[in-house]
């Protein structure tokens, strides 16, 4: 059975919350009220292997709206996908 996830919103979960280390590059960098400030430069490199999913301080996995909410898994209602 597969089943749609929903917000307590009602708006539909499109997916996990997850972070990838990466490395934004920089160009160089200037100064704004004496602390130092990235110039970047737009390209980003992401290591997908150290991809993961965040959750809760208690282990619940957090999920994200379609608005861009984030949610924790626990607080969200499930619905049988029809066909």
């Amino acid at each position: 059975m597969y089943y749609d996830l929903f917000s307590p919103t009602g708006t539909l979960i499109v997916g996990t919350f997850d972070l990838v280390p990466s490395v934004a590059r920089v160009s160089a960098w200037t100064v704004e009220d004496d602390k130092l400030v990235p110039d970047y430069t737009g390209d980003t490199e992401c290591y997908w292997d150290g991809q993961w999913t965040e959750s809760a301080d208690d282990g619940v996995i957090l999920v994200q709206d379609g608005n861009g909410d984030r949610w924790r898994l626990d607080e969200c209602t499930r619905k049988e996908q029809e066909g």
